[in-house]
């Protein structure tokens, strides 16, 4: 689809801990009529599109699809670099194939407001195409898409220059303003942002609705909900990046609003709904009152501060435990799935691999799904993920996996209910135990012989009445099939050989 026709005021709620930034008509409605058709004929009614046949549903902790499946969302944010001009984080859609190899399910696709709307009303539809293209990209490739709208310190003129996200116009005009950085100077950027009583005014007069950006803001959702209401590959909208202001007071009506206007225009979009920036470290529970709405996932941020700051992991896993203590509780309060929208860590972090073990262990363990932060195919050794010298992007220059990250095994699709998810720290042994629902037809695991266990023999064990398990795709997942109801389990693990048989 073409998106274009033809023709000091700190707004906190909780306890603001250091770092709390990190912690804490589509198109131009038809410019002009259509013309005649030759002859005087009228042209034919326009056709309803098909329905989609790919859309999730959020229904109670788990995503489902059309056939009543659990889904599990395992993926990345796309892209560091698309926060700042040209905003284009991806510059060849070809950057996505590997993607799927890994076994991504889900992009969290970074939409900057500033390059959509550089002034009030004024839309720059072909930054729109690029988004599309993008979607279009991750469709053809198997993959899902939420789009979000993505700020950090509200905008690029305020935080010393180190903010991204909202236009330039939408900054409180009583706001000093600051010369754009992004650069290196702004690695403190979190640090910078919660102290810079300029960007807490403008998100005080945002939620006010002062100068109209507030209801410029839903005018933008709606733009958006338009244009990609019936496009397959976009399953929602992750409403505002890690928010700042009074999460019952100022946050939730927003939510309430934005979700009357997408769901306007896109009635079957599941919306992620984030807490306070300030609850990024874990440490501190959101106050968020739960939205009225329905078909929405609980989608909050999570990173280790202490971890973030040394760049060293040693083996403690408190910070991280209760992190996913309090989502986790949160989301089972809601009845709503756990989709953990940024976690990660900076690559050259000593034992990053084993605390990246401990975040996917956290994911598998409480059955959640989520996004690491972040691939940015645009990196490089000088500019690093090209925002505030940050360096969390899991791929190098040459497109090679990092230290942060690793292809690893996992439940994609559960026909029936999900009891357990269990991976080895090696990841050469993935199980998964669930309460079969024969008419939700397969289930489906992402377990890829060549990239996990390098070729080697396979075996998979099994467990629970007419269970029927069996290699799929090419060796890249493991299909299960039962015709009964009831308790079953799959494992896969490598074989251990004597004389040459499997055991």
């Amino acid at each position: 689809m073409n998106m274009r026709a033809n023709c000091l005021h700190l707004t906190f709620n909780v306890p603001v801990w250091p770092l709390a930034g990190l912690l804490a008509a589509l198109a131009l409605a038809l410019c002009s009529a259509a013309p005649a058709r030759a002859g005087g004929e009228e042209p034919p009614p326009p056709q309803e599109p098909p329905a989609p046949t790919w859309q999730l549903r959020a229904e109670g902790r788990f995503f489902r699809d059309p056939q009543g499946r659990a889904v599990i969302l395992r993926g990345v944010n796309v892209a560091g670099n698309s926060k700042v001009p040209p905003f284009h984080g991806v510059t060849d859609m070809a950057e996505l194939d590997p993607l799927a190899d890994w076994g991504v399910n889900v992009i969290r696709l970074l939409f900057t407001w500033e390059a959509f709307e550089p002034a009030p009303g004024s839309y720059d539809w072909g930054y729109l195409d690029y988004i599309e293209s993008i979607v279009d990209a991750a469709h053809a490739r198997g993959i899902h898409t939420i789009i979000d709208i993505h700020q950090d310190g509200f905008a690029r003129f305020l935080a010393d220059g180190c903010g991204e996200g909202f236009p330039l116009w939408a900054v409180s005009p009583n706001a000093d303003l600051d010369e754009p950085d992004n650069g290196h100077d702004c690695e403190d950027w979190a640090t910078k942002v919660l102290l810079d009583p300029d960007m807490h005014l403008s998100f005080s007069d945002f939620y006010a609705d002062s100068y109209g950006v507030r209801t410029r803001y839903l005018s933008m959702l709606d733009e958006l909900a338009r244009s990609f209401k019936n496009h397959d590959g976009v399953i929602g909208y992750d409403l505002l990046n890690e928010p700042w202001g009074w999460e019952a007071a100022e946050l939730l009506p927003l939510y309430e609003d934005a979700a009357d206007v997408i769901r306007s225009e896109d009635a079957d979009a599941i919306l992620f709904i984030e807490p306070h920036a300030s609850t990024n470290n874990g440490a501190v529970p959101t106050t968020l009152p739960q939205p009225t709405f329905d078909n929405y996932a609980y989608a909050p941020h999570f990173y280790d501060v202490g971890v973030l700051t040394t760049k060293i992991y040693l083996g403690l896993s408190t910070p991280t435990d209760l992190g996913f203590w309090n989502m986790n509780n949160k989301a089972a309060e809601w009845d709503v799935p756990l989709f953990v929208g940024e976690f990660g860590m900076f690559a050259e972090t000593f034992n990053v691999g084993g605390y990246m073990d401990l975040l996917y262990k956290r994911l598998n363990e409480n059955l959640a799904s989520g996004a690491q932060w972040n691939y940015t195919p645009g990196w490089n050794a000088t500019d690093k993920d090209g925002w505030n010298g940050e360096d969390l992007s899991i791929v190098d220059d040459s497109g090679n996996i990092r230290a942060n990250y690793e292809v690893r095994p996992y439940a994609q699709k559960i026909a029936g209910m999900p009891t357990s998810l269990w991976v080895a720290d090696d990841s050469k042994t993935i199980e998964l135990k669930w309460s079969n629902d024969p008419a939700a037809g397969v289930t489906e695991l992402y377990a890829p012989r060549n990239l996990v266990w390098g070729g080697a023999q396979l075996k998979i064990e099994k467990s629970g009445s007419n269970l029927s398990c069996s290699f799929a795709n090419g060796n890249t997942e493991v299909h299960c099939t039962s015709t009964s109801t009831g308790a079953k389990t799959v494992k896969v693990r490598q074989c251990v050989m004597f004389f040459g048989s499997c055991f």
